[in-house]
């Protein structure tokens, strides 16, 4: 009787190790496309509308990679819409000696230039709060927009503070700079991405 139990239960034991595979080979297709799809993971902000838009990077005389952010009020930006105008796009931080140096050129040549040229200073990584009281002593009032995961400041890749790009009326970038810029500088960047 004991012979005939170990049969059957061998018997068992065998139909068991393919069920078994199959369920292992299930798992580990299932991990790989939930790996591959990430619902979980921080995005570069397509789903929300926020972040970079584009998947390429920035290449002078390339196309100026599209991305959106939320300004200081909440409401949404995207590069693109500023397509047809010059623009002044800068990185800054509040951590950052020269960005506080250079904003007051910024603004010099966001009055002198009016509806010519649009300034976008983006913030990396600050909370609202603490960007927007950095600059009110600067009296910056040029668009500020708030990049807290930096998914744009990396997208663009900026290694160092302040960084800029000049970008054409038709989206192209004309050239960047990355350091402190003085307002002889800013102008003639900006005389070369208007004409571009």
């Amino acid at each position: 009787m004991d012979d005939v139990q170990d049969l059957i239960d061998e018997r068992e034991e065998s139909r068991r190790w393919p069920m078994i595979a199959v369920v292992v080979v299930l798992i580990v297709a299932l991990g790989l496309i939930a790996w591959d799809q990430r619902p979980w993971a921080a995005s570069s902000g397509n789903e929300s509308g926020l972040g970079m838009l584009a998947d390429t990077s920035p290449r002078r005389a390339g196309a100026a990679p599209d991305f959106a952010l939320l300004d200081e009020s909440g409401e949404r930006f995207a590069l693109s819409d500023f397509q047809g105008q010059p623009v002044f796009l800068n990185f800054w931080a509040t951590w950052c000696t020269f960005c506080k140096e250079e904003m007051p050129d910024m603004e010099r040549v966001h009055q002198e230039y009016g509806d010519g040229l649009v300034v976008i200073g983006v913030n990396a990584g600050d909370s609202v709060e603490d960007g927007e009281d950095f600059v009110r002593k600067s009296g910056v009032t040029y668009l500020r927009l708030y990049d807290s995961d930096l998914s744009v400041t990396d997208g663009y890749l900026v290694q160092a503070m302040p960084t800029s790009y000049f970008i054409t009326p038709d989206g192209t970038i004309s050239d960047a700079n990355f350091g402190f810029m003085v307002y002889d500088q800013m102008v003639e960047q900006i005389e070369q991405a208007s004409q571009g």
